[in-house]
């Protein structure tokens, strides 16, 4: 019987650059989305030392883990519309 599909290892090696490519996205699009939603949260509700920490510590730790994703590449691999440009392609 004939496989279909990937082998194995291409399937997990895919798996892993979704999940990789998944978690750098959240991490991005947190660290963006984080500050003004924390500001107008802070000015709201009443905080506490400890309040401020965390959220800067969650912020910190978007930039972080977000700092490597790249929003024209598209969410998952291959997904972008551009061909690589190649020498001699002009």
């Amino acid at each position: 019987m004939d496989w279909i599909g990937l082998p194995p290892d291409d399937r997990n090696r895919t798996v892993e650059s979704t999940l990789r490519r998944a978690v750098l996205a959240i991490g991005f699009w947190g660290a963006v989305i984080f500050p003004p939603v924390a500001i107008a949260l802070l000015a709201v509700v009443p905080t506490s030392a400890d309040v401020v920490a965390l959220v800067l510590l969650a912020n910190v730790v978007c930039l972080v883990v977000g700092q490597y994703h790249d929003p024209a590449a598209g969410w998952i691999a291959g997904s972008s519309d551009r061909r690589p440009v190649t020498e001699g392609s002009r």
